[in-house]
């Protein structure tokens, strides 16, 4: 694999605003492509000409509703002349299929995360962008919230020194609905089958704790194992999995998540070492250190608050419209998302297995 790229500091994300947005379509309309398309819409850095999904009444809709061209075929929209950029928001195991073909007709590329279902194919999309110098940016958003750029920060700083020991807990419970897209325009149940989602509760939504904790920490997993079940609900995927993860230095990451966990939701990742204690949730950073920290007291609990609603999907927009305008690197590089999705292939081989996977 490719190196991590490295970020031109020279300009912050939040500085960044171009004199002529990049022109995007999006291909894949169901509740995702709905989202992404509402957050394309409040973008400074971006322009969407057009629309298409599988479904033809759909793309009709949505067209009319965001006052953007209809396609009728995926080759007509990236074959288009004045789109730079596709955004592609389709299920899981579309996701590179459709990436290629918006590389090969040379477009920027956008791509909701977990990028593909398997490093292989990743792989082909991350190589292929190199080799036609096109931008591949992975709906990772959320390393750019408040809670994830401050954890980070308080690690750099020293705050937890060597690290020694890592817990994300993600629990909360998906209805039945969830599994048949009843959010959606175009309800479907490809989420109920291993072939088509590659996996369940942390393919689709742990994923984002297995990205952004290499981020805060820098550290690598190198080795996993793991068990999960299923359930009725979930069909052909997991609703619960625990893992253990050995991270490069030695230290280890403990992973509980599951789907079918009702009456309470929990999100939060809890990050110490030689020095100290950091503990991340969506909307707060608690931190214990025996160093002073940003002039703190040191061996007291501090917080630091967070504003819930930082829109962290505009910083990832505005950060992959500067990597293909300004030819910046990225924060939310393909590589990344390579490794997460590594992580995760190493939990589901080692869960069906019984034995301790490597990582990559």
């Amino acid at each position: 694999m490719p190196l991590f790229l490295r970020r031109n500091r020279s300009e912050t994300i939040e500085d960044l605003q171009l004199e002529s947005p990049v022109r995007v379509a999006v291909i894949g309309l169901g509740a995702m492509g709905q989202r992404n398309l509402e957050h394309l819409k409040g973008s400074r850095n971006f322009r969407l000409v057009g629309v298409h999904d599988l479904r033809r009444s759909i793309t009709e809709k949505t067209a009319r509703k965001f006052r953007s061209k209809s396609y009728d075929s995926i080759d007509a929209c990236v074959s288009d002349p004045d789109i730079e950029a596709i955004f592609v928001c389709t299920p899981h195991h579309l996701l590179a299929s459709v990436g290629l073909r918006a590389l090969r007709s040379d477009k920027h590329l956008l791509i909701e995360k977990p990028m593909a279902i398997d490093t292989k194919s990743a792989d082909e999309l991350i190589e292929l962008g190199i080799e036609r110098e096109l931008v591949v940016s992975v709906n990772y958003s959320r390393i750019f919230s408040g809670s994830v750029s401050s954890a980070r920060r308080l690690i750099a700083l020293g705050a937890v020194g060597d690290l020694i020991g890592i817990e994300t807990r993600w629990n909360g419970y998906k209805p039945p609905g969830y599994y048949h897209g009843v959010h959606s325009p175009s309800p479907d149940d490809w989420r109920l089958d291993r072939n088509r989602a590659g996996g369940g509760m942390v393919m689709m939504t742990t994923c984002h704790a297995l990205h952004f904790v290499p981020y805060i920490t820098g550290a690598k997993v190198t080795s996993a194992a793991a068990v999960f079940t299923r359930s009725a609900v979930a069909g052909d995927v997991e609703d619960t999995l625990q893992g253990v993860m050995q991270v490069d230095g030695g230290a280890t990451w403990a992973v509980l998540t599951s789907s079918s966990q009702r009456g309470i939701g929990v999100n939060d990742t809890t990050i110490w070492g030689s020095s100290g204690t950091v503990v991340l949730q969506p909307d707060q950073i608690k931190y214990y250190s025996t160093r002073v920290i940003e002039g703190k007291r040191p061996g007291a609990w501090h917080e630091v608050k967070q504003h819930r609603y930082v829109n962290y999907f505009g910083r990832w927009l505005d950060d992959t419209a500067g990597a293909i305008r300004r030819r910046k690197d990225l924060e939310a590089s393909p590589q990344r998302a390579w490794g997460t999705l590594a992580v995760i292939e190493a939990l589901y081989q080692s869960a069906s297995s019984g034995s301790v996977v490597q990582v990559g």
